[in-house]
């Protein structure tokens, strides 16, 4: 089973299942409206999902064409960097304009999470 979200105009996008082969989806909409929804309450929609994608196997669905598709989760709670090797702290603190950062200690920084771009954004 293959998820994808689909760049309905909305923050979040729309789940949608994908074949297999990655030719045919189906909304995702009975089951959840998001990817985040799903990562939350996985024990409850594996099965719906699960079903969907049977669809899919049975050659429903629509084609894949040139539908847009966003990111899998556009608007992440938030994403995290580890530089847990000294040479990527380095690099880091030089890109950063920071202090040097004691060696065998992991750098870590946040950065946004209000917008990730899809595979075919400018």
């Amino acid at each position: 089973m293959k998820l994808a979200t689909f760049n309905n105009g909305q923050p979040d996008g729309q789940l949608v299942v994908i074949s297999d082969d990655g030719l045919r989806f189906i909304d995702a909409m009975p089951v959840a409206a998001t990817l985040q929804t799903v990562l939350e309450n996985w024990d409850q929609m594996e099965a719906g999902l699960l079903a969907i994608a049977e669809r899919l196997d049975g050659g429903g669905g629509d084609p894949v064409g040139d539908t847009h598709f966003a990111a899998p989760l556009p608007r992440a709670w938030q994403w995290l960097d580890g530089s847990a090797f000294d040479s990527h702290g380095d690099l880091m603190q030089i890109v950063f304009n920071l202090p040097p950062n004691p060696k065998g200690r992991p750098l870590m920084y946040q950065g946004m999470s209000h917008q990730f771009l899809g595979p075919n954004d400018d």
